[in-house]
């Protein structure tokens, strides 16, 4: 874990993204984007969540997490909506056991993957045809207790090397770790019940697993990329190693 790869693309984000994307077959993009934090902005968007959105978002006890999830989620919408060239409000979800959201095959072609991840103001979108990804992006700050997060979720190979570190050094790599097996267990729609601790990350940008389905165990290849959306920020995208062109794109500010 002390020598992080950088994965295999380098993603500056600096193209915009704009209403005439286009989604190659062979590509798979991803998208930075600054929440807007005004409580006008929330307002408005807060229209384009569907009623279950919207029952969803007023559980929200503390303000700060419900404009989060209200302005996530509407520009969820209006991203997969250029894609699909329809309004923000007509994309349809569909949720898998773990809840994970995926549009409506039925309903939408051509087919679309996509995830998200929400770190305090910054956003990261992962989207790519016919094929699962993950994203996933943390704030790196020092805190109490990730010694003993870091224990439950690492291999022994990975908690050894990671022990060995100090200081900011071994701040970064729990959250690289951290971020790497979230978006992995996001790619495969494992959600709490993925092992993470039964998986090893921080040996480069490929990742071999065994997982378990019905009675046998099935092995699956996964390629898995470090990210760097802004200044404090980590992150990462998990997806499957099948020629892929990955870009990446910043979201105009909307605040």
């Amino acid at each position: 874990m002390g020598q992080l790869p950088t994965g295999m693309e380098s993603f500056d984000f600096s193209s915009e993204f704009t209403d005439d994307i286009r989604l190659p077959s062979r590509e798979a993009h991803i998208i930075r984007a600054n929440l807007p934090t005004s409580s006008r902005a929330s307002a408005q968007l807060f229209c384009l969540l569907s009623p279950d959105e919207r029952e969803r978002a007023a559980r929200y006890r503390l303000e700060e997490h419900r404009r989060r999830f209200i302005v996530g989620r509407a520009l969820l919408r209006t991203i997969l909506a250029t894609y699909l060239r329809i309004s923000p409000a007509e994309v349809r979800f569909t949720y898998g056991p773990q809840g994970k959201p995926n549009l409506d095959k039925s309903r939408y072609w051509p087919s679309i993957d996509f995830n998200a991840s929400v770190s305090e103001e910054l956003a990261v979108f992962a989207i790519a045809p016919d094929v699962p990804v993950g994203v996933d992006v943390e704030r790196v700050s020092p805190r109490g207790g990730i010694d003993s997060v870091a224990r439950r979720i690492c291999s022994p190979a990975e908690y050894r090397a990671y022990a060995a570190l100090a200081g900011e050094e071994k701040t970064e790599a729990f959250f690289r770790c951290w971020s790497r097996k979230e978006a992995l267990a996001k790619a495969i729609g494992g959600g709490l019940a993925f092992p993470m601790n039964q998986c090893d990350v921080s040996t480069g940008g490929r990742v071999f697993c065994n997982f378990h389905g019905g009675d046998a165990a099935k092995e699956a290849e996964w390629f898995i990329h470090d990210l760097s959306p802004a200044e404090g920020f980590v992150g990462a995208l998990a997806t499957r190693p099948d020629g892929h062109r990955i870009l990446s794109f910043s979201y105009p500010e909307t605040d």
